[in-house]
């Protein structure tokens, strides 16, 4: 499809299949943490964690984790693209169970990759690795449980790396997937 400013739009989504062969090595990776966490400090407090973390904090600390995963991924774009802050707007899909948002300026591919990575790293990496320093189960749990979350970007940032730094990308808002602006050239 050409657009009116010259460009060729194409997307490129996520399946099953790819979040499965990529993924998986990413959450046998990640979970491998557990044991990491379980040969330092036991099953004890791992156990006490799980049980406070799914008792009556999962629900109030899963949205404040989404809330910060995408107020981080917004901020990213907002500083590095100098995007206003107001052209970002924030949804969730309840039939993909999934949170979703839209730009009206697509972004340059490596700003993109960076905010793909940086509210994984803030969000899921930083507090599994601190909860295992500090033996905070709730905070392991949090960061073991984000980082999960964060395969399918993850996932999609492995899709990207044949992407040219020309191109402009947008996330897509109805699945999980961005929209790629190719430069056309003109004859």
């Amino acid at each position: 499809m050409l657009t009116a400013n010259n460009t060729e739009k194409q997307e490129l989504t996520l399946s099953e299949v790819k979040l499965f062969n990529i993924g998986t090595p990413l959450l046998v990776l990640v979970s491998l943490c557990v044991v990491l966490y379980y040969l330092i400090w036991g099953i004890e407090p791992l156990l006490w964690g799980v049980q406070k973390f799914f008792s009556y904090m999962c629900v109030p600390i899963v949205l404040i984790g989404l809330f910060l995963n995408e107020f981080f991924y917004r901020l990213t774009l907002a500083i590095f693209c100098k995007f206003p802050m107001s052209t970002f707007w924030y949804g969730f899909n309840l039939g993909q169970l999934m949170k979703c948002g839209d730009r009206d300026i697509p972004a340059g591919v490596d700003y993109y990759r960076l905010a793909l990575f940086l509210p994984h790293l803030i969000v899921g990496v930083f507090p599994l690795i601190f909860g295992v320093v500090i033996n905070h189960p709730i905070i392991f749990i949090f960061g073991f449980v984000f980082t999960i979350a964060s395969v399918g970007d993850l996932v999609l940032l492995w899709e990207m790396r044949h992407l040219s730094s020309r191109n402009a990308v947008s996330e897509l808002s109805s699945r999980e997937g961005i929209a790629v602006e190719d430069e056309v050239s003109e004859e």
